[in-house]
């Protein structure tokens, strides 16, 4: 299974979205999901800079999208994802991991259903979301370790400060 995240869309259903640096908090959260062990991720952001920017640590892969006369928003680059992962499912013709793009925009989901293939599915951000909450209160009351290495993904210190900043916006 591979997700496509409309990460600002995400953020924002989470309430982090004007926090300094709540990239780097999702970024976190993410890391810390047990669903990335087993799937590819895809993180889109908003773009920062005219020239976007990519970077993939494992299985998850973050994208900050180019801003210039292609691209506009993040909406842009994830439609263009679901476009290339389309073209190259039909000519693999085999049955590739199914797609997930997470997002709440109804932009992307008007066009990303235009592209219409039975392997693209869409989910919503607030799914997501609960998902990742339910998981860092987990964690944080002693959830389950991983069982390689007998750590939980981020270090106690940087899960501490998310949760302290999640904590704080949800009051």
């Amino acid at each position: 299974m591979r997700y496509l995240i409309d990460a600002n869309n995400l953020a924002g259903k989470m309430k982090i979205l004007k926090i300094d640096n709540f990239d780097r908090i999702l970024i976190g959260l993410i890391k810390a999901w047990p669903k990335l062990k087993s799937n590819r991720v895809t993180l889109v952001f908003d773009p920062v800079d005219p020239m976007g920017d990519k970077d993939t640590q494992g299985n998850l892969t973050v994208i900050y999208a180019p801003r210039d006369e292609h691209y506009n928003s993040a909406d842009d680059k994830i439609v263009e994802l679901v476009e290339e992962y389309v073209y190259r499912a039909r000519e693999a013709k085999i049955l590739r991991d199914e797609l997930t793009v997470i997002t709440d925009d109804l932009e992307i989901k008007n066009r990303v259903a235009e592209i219409g293939h039975p392997d693209v599915q869409l989910k919503s951000s607030v799914w997501l979301a609960e998902k990742l909450i339910k998981h860092a209160e987990t964690d944080e009351a002693g959830g389950e370790e991983d069982a390689e290495d007998g750590r939980r993904g981020l270090g106690g210190e940087a899960i501490d400060k998310i949760n302290d900043e999640l904590k704080n916006i949800w009051r």
